[in-house]
């Protein structure tokens, strides 16, 4: 996040929108990480869910395709690597997700502004989303470039999904914290005058 400020603040329009891709990719694969693991989970296929598991944490095909390079060159032999969760897998179940709990109007705003993403942007040409959702934290109004919905709207998912894989185990140390995180996230909006429904209801409800 720092570096997106940053780079930000420099007009780096190509490295903005490059690193808010990446907020994209991380949320549509914990979305689709932790829809998977309550299938199998609630099916009791635990050494299925073990397999997924470990090819969504290690899966690296460009281990894959250079092990034998890899190996020439630190002199060590390489595990054979699972091929990774398919990309476009991840983005269409965090695309269904928005569509179920958003419906269709954020769902197009999040994943078109992603789909449109250009390498040779110019820093004038930066269409700004808009909508009734807007930042979940304060930021200055020199940040005109941000795409500050697009993250935010990530960002708050990828805890939920983050939440969502450690409720399985019952894990009960991170878990408050990402409730405090989202606490954090909707004090931030009511001090910047931002009404956040969506937010106040997923930490009533966690």
């Amino acid at each position: 996040m720092r570096g997106v400020l940053v780079l930000n603040d420099e007009r780096d329009a190509v490295g903005v929108y490059g690193l808010a891709r990446q907020f994209l990719e991380w949320t549509a694969h914990g979305c689709y990480v932790s829809r998977n693991l309550k299938n199998f989970a609630n099916r009791g296929e635990w050494q299925r869910a073990w397999n997924w598991l470990t090819k969504s944490i290690i899966g690296n095909l460009y281990m894959r395709q250079n092990a034998e390079h890899i190996e020439r060159e630190f002199g060590m032999p390489i595990p054979k690597m699972p091929e990774p969760l398919a990309l476009p897998a991840l983005i269409k179940a965090y695309d269904t997700y928005q569509l179920q709990t958003y419906g269709e109007g954020m769902r197009s705003r999040i994943t078109n502004s992603s789909a449109n993403l250009r390498t040779r942007m110019a820093p004038r040409s930066i269409p700004t989303i808009s909508g009734k959702t807007t930042a979940a934290y304060s930021a200055s109004s020199h940040h005109r470039n941000l795409p500050r919905e697009f993250i935010n709207r990530c960002l708050v998912d990828m805890l939920q999904f983050i939440h969502d894989v450690l409720a399985l185990s019952k894990e009960e140390t991170v878990r408050p914290a990402i409730i405090g995180a989202l606490k954090a996230m909707i004090a931030a909006s009511e001090r910047a005058g931002i009404v956040r429904k969506d937010i106040k209801s997923t930490s009533k409800t966690r």
